[in-house]
């Protein structure tokens, strides 16, 4: 049973706020100019030997397949010495390609590309300290009727830093799994300075084991993911879950902007258009060994259960210095949801470094579906996590199941540890703020003074639909009594910044209207490629 929080007359107060230690952005990015072949071209037909090109190109030139070909592997990309880029490339003009400039492709487009299969192994192993490769336009599969573990990844797991493959880009190509037999995952981003971008990833699935379109465990970064379709039936993108093959590695300096993330409808057995399929299926996005990560711009939709989890693990005990720490989540759309986010402290399994420094900010999640667990949380914080800030948000909980816009668990009050709960309008849902371990005690103060050392609790609108109590909260926080009263722009047509009449329109001199900057939230989804999730582009 879920408690809620009981009317009393004092409200207990809030510690001297030490306000939470802000996180680092990553320090390197991985640079994905297009660049110019100095060396020759290397044109091949249907029936031509990729791997002799693979094995004779030099560094420089430009590999370019016949489109509607298909080359059969398994390939390798060889080590190789020199300067410049080896492109691997489908003979289509980039003017037929991206008509419109450089823009993620669809499958509608595997007609104009070169498709590499195999019946075994992974389409493309890399070699270790394989270097400098651009796919680009590519179509990568399994043979048909094919279970692969990986269409990209090592040859093998490295075991030394020079060992990892780097600077591999991966650009406007269609990779997809087997419909009928799945793939584990597309890219296994184990290396350095790679990047998938303006791509489709699609179909990867798997029954009894975790699949992704992408996952890194044993690559230190820098690692760009940048305007792709991603759709993976466990996880759609995960850092971590196997212990790095590299001492003390953790995967860094990681940036995810301008992606979609969804889960195939047909995936949900309580859809009511299930395809009978029985796809192990956890989250969206997925954090278990990762320092230093900007995900911006993204759209998360259309999953039936948390879209963005952080929990640090150490996976199979042998990586004891695994931990999620500086991560930045802000300006995204999260929509058909049934919970938004949830952070953990620690691995309680075995030995960890705990979770700091998360920031979700200018985020909104809205549409939160009303089937599944009976019991959702908007957002679900556990075992203590240190260094939180939910500043800005506008989060619409559906209040017709047993939600909580907040709770907490588990909780162990570290000396430092704060929590930062300012400026969002949110929907209390059906009970409002909750907490176990430490429970709830008389009020809101006393509940999050049991959870953090450091806590401040203001200015947030919160929205009030089943006369829940309010005077157990700080007094600064602002009500409404339904969705209407908050003064959104056009709640009809999906506009949710306030409007000019809004009673909670704030001075130019203050920190900022409370919610979303919605304006500013569609251009981070633009300008990568998501567009506005409104029109039929950005649902795509």
């Amino acid at each position: 049973m879920v408690a809620m929080l009981a009317v009393v007359a004092i409200i207990s107060a809030a510690p001297p706020m030490v306000a939470p230690s802000a996180p680092e952005l990553p320090h390197e990015y991985v640079d994905t100019t297009p660049v110019k072949s100095a060396g020759r071209t290397i044109h091949l037909s249907a029936g031509d030997n990729l791997q002799a090109a693979l094995n004779a190109g030099n560094l420089g030139d430009v590999i370019t397949l016949e489109p509607g070909a298909t080359f059969t592997g398994p390939f390798t990309l060889p080590a190789k010495s020199g300067a410049g880029w080896l492109v691997i490339r489908t003979a289509t003009p980039d003017s037929i390609l991206s008509p419109h400039g450089i823009e993620r492709v669809t499958p509608e487009m595997a007609p104009l590309m070169a498709r590499l299969v195999a019946p075994s192994g992974a389409v493309m192993s890399l070699a270790p300290a394989a270097h400098h490769y651009r796919l680009i336009g590519l179509e990568l599969s399994p043979a048909p009727a094919t279970y692969l573990y990986h269409l990209i990844a090592p040859a093998r797991e490295p075991v030394v830093d020079e060992d990892q493959p780097h600077h591999i880009i991966v650009e406007r190509c269609y990779l997809h799994g087997d419909p009928v037999q799945g793939t584990r995952r597309a890219v296994a981003l184990n290396g350095r300075h790679l990047a998938v971008i303006h791509s489709h990833l699609s179909d990867f699935k798997e029954a009894g084991a975790d699949s992704q379109a992408l996952a890194g465990w044993s690559g230190s970064g820098p690692i760009r993911i940048v305007d792709n379709y991603l759709e993976g039936s466990a996880e759609n993108v995960l850092f971590g879950g196997a212990d790095p093959t590299i001492p003390d590695l953790v995967p860094s300096d990681i940036e995810i902007r301008g992606n979609t993330f969804a889960k195939n409808p047909r995936w949900n057995p309580d859809g009511g258009r299930s395809d009978g399929s029985h796809w192990t299926a956890k989250n969206l996005f997925e954090l278990k060994n990762a320092r230093r990560v900007l995900i911006e711009g993204n759209l998360f939709e259309q999953y039936w259960g948390t879209a963005i989890v952080i929990t640090p693990r150490n996976q199979n005990g042998r990586a004891p210095w695994s931990t999620v720490e500086d991560v930045v989540i802000r300006r995204n759309w999260l929509r058909q949801v049934w919970a938004v986010l949830l952070i953990s402290g620690f691995d309680e399994y075995h030995p960890s470094r705990p979770t700091a420094r998360i920031a979700f900010e200018d985020n909104l999640a809205t549409d939160l579906l009303e089937s599944g667990d009976p019991n959702p949380k908007t957002i679900l914080m556990v075992n203590g996590p240190e260094d939180i800030s939910v500043r800005h948000n506008t989060l619409l909980t559906t209040p017709k199941l047993r939600s909580s816009y907040l709770y907490l668990a588990n909780s162990q009050v570290k000396k430092g540890s704060a929590f930062l709960f300012t400026d969002n309008i949110v929907h209390m849902g059906f009970y409002g703020l909750g907490a176990t371990n430490p429970g709830l005690g008389p009020d809101a103060g006393s509940l999050l003074n049991g959870h953090f050392q450091s806590w401040s609790f203001e200015r947030n609108v919160l929205i009030n639909t089943r006369g829940l109590p309010t005077a157990v909260y700080p007094p600064t926080q602002l009500w409404a009594s339904s969705l209407e009263a908050v003064g959104f722009r056009d709640l009809a047509r999906g506009d949710f910044g306030l409007a000019p009449q809004s009673r909670y329109r704030r001075s130019p001199v203050e920190a900022g209207d409370p919610g979303v900057d919605f304006q500013a939230l569609l251009a981070a989804l633009g300008r990568y490629g998501v567009g506005d999730p409104r029109s039929a582009r950005g649902a795509r």
